[in-house]
């Protein structure tokens, strides 16, 4: 669905996935990186912080948080994360 851009279809199937493994820190961070490109950052922000309570220094964890800074156009926080 992603490739696709069907980002909703793929955000369901997401939401589906964390329910069958709400401990996959990957899952809440693929479906953070997809708010962020609907451009929903507060769902993105939710989403990041749930995978961060989990993995906070796992690169998916740690990239999704850079798209996020990005997005804020806080350039300095994510050059420096």
């Amino acid at each position: 669905y992603l490739i696709k851009g069907e980002l909703a279809k793929f955000i369901q199937a997401y939401s589906k996935a964390i329910e069958l493994d709400p401990g996959d820190h990957e899952l809440k961070t693929g479906i953070a990186s997809a708010w962020i490109d609907l451009g929903d950052m507060q769902q993105a922000e939710q989403w990041l912080q749930q995978a961060a309570k989990l993995a906070p220094d796992q690169p998916t964890t740690v990239s999704t948080r850079i798209q996020v800074l990005l997005q804020q156009e806080q350039f300095q926080q994510a050059l420096d994360l």
